[in-house]
């Protein structure tokens, strides 16, 4: 798989999912998106 190939939201995704590994909690990574598609919130 190519970081590049993965949809931009995913990749946002994977990297909320990473920064909560490195602070000790599991990997898990949620983003909201309006219709347009554009971010509205990280969790």
């Amino acid at each position: 798989m190519i970081w590049s190939n993965i949809p931009y939201i995913w990749q946002e995704c994977f990297k909320v999912a990473w920064e909560s590994f490195k602070e000790g909690s599991r990997p898990v990574g949620a983003i909201i998106t309006n219709e347009e598609g554009k971010n509205i919130n990280y969790g």
